[in-house]
């Protein structure tokens, strides 16, 4: 049995299970289930667990998290579905840990969270480490692994048999304050900060892999972000980007200061996708990097593409600095499109892609349509949105159209393995306009299979490509070093299969 988990990456010191503002202390299992999949994916990406996470507008910290998390293992194993109660519960004093990797079965991890639970109850926070078949596991090893548990049920609607666990390798948890931690819960967690925050390059980088990940996986921007442990809204992280921009561009690597800098109050934008060069976008950064405090951002900016709003300019930003943080220096241009996402009130934790489907000619229009159809009758049955693009529509034509999102899937339906068409998925052309969407591929049962082909010639009818191409070489490679995935022999008895990749590639 595979352990299936979802990633989700969300923000630097704080995930997000929910935008309700609610003070309610219960929790519902597919508000938790929800949390378990952000927790997951932000140590997946920071490689440590956030200081809190935000549920139905509550703000819990690990050791409750925790709490409910085993709780609700427990539950559920019983066949309960009721909602938890929040309680408070203080970190491990002295945690320690002696594991050895491999699984451990459903009857024993049901055991251990219903120990953990009575410890919890009894003692008010964490035990330092609780015994296992395979050695004593600690705290952290804890979240992560019930986490991934309440992933699987949520996925399967079912309790995984086994769950693998694996000594810890992240960093140790603290708070925001870089303490041990209290248990405690800020009064008022998701209210930007009226201080002045010292941020250092560090804590800005962070918070702009998290902000990134979450706008290209979720086609939203926020209206807060959490960065140093201090919650601020995106009209003052934008002056960060910019400030940082400037040094970057200057040789600096110091620290920057936030400014009460507040939102614009009818955004708007007229821009055409394509790029803006260097010298203007530190033009830009400077424009913004000296706005006083209690001044607001501009409705637009003027740029060669158009008149371009906070959201394209602040993610215009989030692209120069990972670019700077991947090569040790600024890039030569940065391609902007127009924005297409909305604005949301927090940072939340669910990510659906939505997917458009294309496909060669095939068989004929009908055919062809209806085995699109199928796959989207599918889907919506999950709850993903999908679209019918059209037969025989142009696979490049549909990255660069600013009506597709930036988030979407598109899955491309082929009849056959065009080594010329899969030769220009791994070039820079399709790459940039490709941008942050994913492209997934379907091979139907006609095509030659590529999985472990050493050459897959040209194909007889491209018409396209340059005399001089005349094949490609190890193609099934050749797609996974890019970075695609794709699916072979498919026909309508492998509808059910299909959809159900599908539904993980939307979702994660």
């Amino acid at each position: 049995m595979l352990f299936l988990a979802i990633s989700l990456p969300i923000t630097v010191d704080t995930v997000s299970a929910a935008t309700n503002t609610s003070t309610t202390t219960k929790i519902t299992v597919s508000q938790l289930t929800t949390a378990a999949s952000s927790v997951n994916s932000f140590y997946k990406t920071n490689k440590r667990l956030p200081n809190y996470v935000t549920i139905s507008g509550k703000q819990l910290t690990m050791p409750q998290y925790l709490y409910m998390i085993t709780t609700e293992t427990s539950q559920l194993n019983s066949g309960s579905t009721a909602a938890i109660t929040v309680k408070n519960v203080n970190v491990a004093p002295k945690p320690t840990e002696s594991l050895k990797k491999g699984n451990i079965q459903k009857t024993e991890y049901v055991s251990v969270a219903k120990n953990l639970k009575k410890f919890m109850d009894t003692n008010g926070r964490v035990p330092n480490f609780q015994s296992t078949s395979r050695g004593n596991i600690k705290f952290e090893t804890m979240v992560d692994t019930y986490s991934r548990i309440l992933i699987f049920y949520k996925t399967n609607k079912r309790l995984p048999n086994y769950v693998e666990v694996a000594p810890w390798t992240g960093k140790s948890y603290t708070t925001t304050e870089g303490s041990t931690g209290t248990g405690t819960t800020p009064s008022t967690p998701s209210t930007p900060t009226t201080d002045v925050v010292t941020v250092t390059p560090t804590q800005l980088n962070e918070a702009v892999a998290s902000v990134k990940t979450y706008v290209e996986s979720r086609n939203k921007m926020p209206t807060t972000v959490t960065v140093a442990g201090k919650t601020i809204q995106i009209s003052q992280f934008l002056q960060l980007l910019a400030q940082r921009i400037i040094d970057l561009n200057s040789g600096k690597n110091v620290n920057l200061k936030t400014k009460t800098i507040n939102m614009a109050t009818a955004p708007s934008e007229n821009i055409k996708s394509g790029n803006i060069q260097k010298t203007e976008f530190i033009s830009l950064a400077s424009k913004i990097a000296v706005l006083s405090s209690g001044s607001r951002v501009p409705n637009y900016w003027s740029t060669t593409l158009g008149s371009m709003r906070y959201e394209s300019t602040t993610y215009l930003f989030l692209k120069a600095i990972t670019f700077y943080n991947t090569n040790k220096r600024l890039p030569n241009y940065i391609y902007t499109p127009r924005w297409t996402g909305t604005t949301t009130t927090g940072m939340t934790s669910s990510i659906v892609r939505p997917v458009y489907i294309i496909s060669d000619k095939i068989s004929n229009n009908a055919t062809d349509n209806a085995r699109i159809n199928a796959v989207i009758a599918e889907l919506k049955k999950l709850g993903i949105t999908a679209y019918n693009y059209g037969v025989g529509a142009n696979n490049i034509a549909i990255l660069s159209n600013t009506n597709v999102p930036i988030n979407a899937l598109i899955v491309q339906f082929f009849g056959g393995a065009c080594a010329a068409t899969l030769n220009e998925m791994g070039t820079s052309y399709y790459k940039s306009l490709k941008d942050t969407k994913k492209v997934f591929t379907v091979f139907t049962d006609g095509a030659k299979k590529i999985t472990g082909l050493a050459w897959l010639e040209r194909a007889h009818d491209d018409n396209f490509s340059p005399a001089s191409f005349t094949g490609l070489a190890n193609p099934d490679k050749y797609l996974t070093n890019n970075g695609y995935k794709y699916y072979e022999g498919y026909n309508s008895s492998k509808l059910n299969e299909l959809v159900q990749i599908l539904y993980k590639e939307a979702t994660s």
